[in-house]
């Protein structure tokens, strides 16, 4: 199954036929969910794209000798369906976690780092704007950048693909992060973890409390530690 529905697939005939077709031989080939990522409207160069979930257990070869088999059953299928080269519609990679080692494509958590300490440096004058609104972008992006950067390692580093396997009970996706840190020896980074989720709610979330650019920094910071902690 999809890992999530999307728009872009709902409303394209060939994609939405594409989707189905993935999903036959994912479950033909003994591999896990079909997971769609939209076109960025920022990138002209950048795909929509499929990729698809190996097992965790499978060896590097297997997951190419099942990349060799798909792909020649997906551009059979393209060519049915007239496009003589899928590359103009979409692209499609195997991967042995979310954002898989394949992809052609593959959004870079850094970027995000990259902007935050963008904002922090340039100066922007304050008639023009709310100084508080940079701030909290700031954290913002800080914290996106690391929570990819950790759900990634902690996919490629524990035993589940699904990082809420590591919880008892029903919680959301950042403290499940928090949950699986502890549970594989990063009780440490759990902790600063847990911190940086509260900064991250008080700046996207809570409009009484001030954020300011000591709170940017100290979100800069903390992505730095935990990132670096979990190379």
């Amino acid at each position: 199954m999809p890992s999530c529905e999307s728009e872009v697939v709902q409303n394209d005939e060939f994609l939405s036929k594409f989707e189905k077709k993935l999903i036959f031989l994912s479950k033909k080939y003994g591999l896990g969910e079909v997971l769609f990522m939209e076109k960025n409207p920022l990138n002209n160069d950048s795909f929509a794209s499929f990729y698809i979930r190996a097992p965790k257990s499978w060896s590097n070869q297997e997951i190419f000798d099942v990349w060799d088999l798909i792909s020649e059953e997906v551009d059979e299928f393209a060519a049915k369906e007239g496009h003589d080269n899928l590359m103009e519609i979409c692209n499609v990679a195997i991967s042995e976690r979310y954002w898989g080692w394949i992809m052609v494509h593959a959004f870079i958590p850094q970027h995000l780092i990259d902007l935050a300490e963008y904002l922090k440096e340039k100066e922007f004058p304050v008639e023009n704007y709310d100084l508080q609104c940079i701030d909290r972008t700031i954290v913002n992006r800080a914290y996106l950048s690391t929570y990819l950067h950790t759900h990634e390692w902690i996919v490629n580093n524990g035993p589940y693909n699904d990082i809420k396997a590591y919880s008892k009970k029903d919680v959301g996706y950042h403290t499940a992060i928090c949950i699986a840190l502890t549970a594989l020896n990063k009780k440490t980074i759990s902790k600063k973890y847990a911190d940086f989720i509260k900064l991250r709610v008080d700046a996207d979330y809570d409009i009484v409390t001030i954020i300011d650019s000591g709170d940017a920094q100290k979100a800069l910071d903390l992505a730095f530690q935990i990132q670096t902690a979990l190379q």
